[in-house]
């Protein structure tokens, strides 16, 4: 009787003790997710500055814009030569395809703040799950003292329930960094875009360009620019329905 005795008592301590180191590892969890949170805002944060940066680009290049088209009106009822106005509508053109490029980076980084607040909210919610389950742990640990039995059982029965709504919600938020990498990539395609604009437009202010070789360059960039928007009009499309495809 005495060694049966025992070893109920020695297997009730390695039940707290398991119970104990779980509920260390959801404590520990629960703390990553808290760092992963304040990460998140940050960056939220950064994007948005970087929106405001960007707005005020593209008001800059918008009176330039109408800088450079009130300066060719103006002259346009001169006699000026045609190397000139070939430069001058070259710029233009240079001019309204950086305006293009800044207002699809505008919408890109749009989508990567709508997608980094899914991120959040999905992050949150989370959150929230492992924080009921690390009490409902701490009072199954309780029950567990006590014996109660049938309140064990209801524990348990809503322990599971909580798992499954924690795979959930994992899957979720797998999804939303899936997207999250689907849409940097088209934002760094339109920087480096950009930086190629950028160059065209300082070779075409300092050195007389061959025109041809000009156009060619800015059709391809006008080409890459709609595989682009029809880029992002794709990854819409899956932001819109993936709330379905998940119901």
């Amino acid at each position: 009787m005495a060694i049966i005795l025992q070893y109920f008592n020695n297997n009730n301590n390695n039940n707290n003790n398991n119970n104990k180191k779980t509920l260390l590892l959801l404590l520990l969890l629960l703390l990553l997710l808290l760092l992963l949170l304040l990460l998140l805002l940050l960056l939220l944060l950064l994007l948005l500055l970087l929106l405001l940066l960007l707005l005020l680009l593209l008001l800059l290049l918008l009176l330039l814009l109408l800088l450079l088209l009130y300066y060719y009106y103006s002259t346009s009822t001169t006699t000026t030569t045609s190397t000139s106005t070939t430069r001058l509508l070259l710029l233009l053109l240079l001019l309204l395809l950086l305006l293009l490029l800044l207002l699809l980076l505008l919408l890109l980084l749009l989508l990567l703040l709508l997608q980094l607040l899914l991120l959040l909210l999905l992050l949150l919610q989370l959150l929230l799950l492992l924080l009921l389950l690390f009490l409902l742990l701490l009072l199954l640990l309780l029950l567990l003292l006590l014996l109660r039995l049938l309140l064990l059982l209801l524990l348990l029965l809503l322990l599971l329930l909580l798992l499954l709504l924690l795979e959930q919600q994992l899957l979720l938020l797998l999804l939303q960094l899936l997207l999250l990498l689907l849409l940097l990539l088209p934002l760094l395609l339109l920087l480096l875009l950009l930086l190629l604009l950028l160059l065209l437009l300082i070779l075409l202010l300092v050195v007389v360009v061959v025109r041809l070789l000009l156009l060619l360059l800015l059709l391809l960039l006008l080409l890459l620019l709609l595989l682009l928007l029809l880029l992002l009009l794709l990854l819409l499309l899956l932001l819109l329905l993936l709330p379905l495809l998940l119901l």
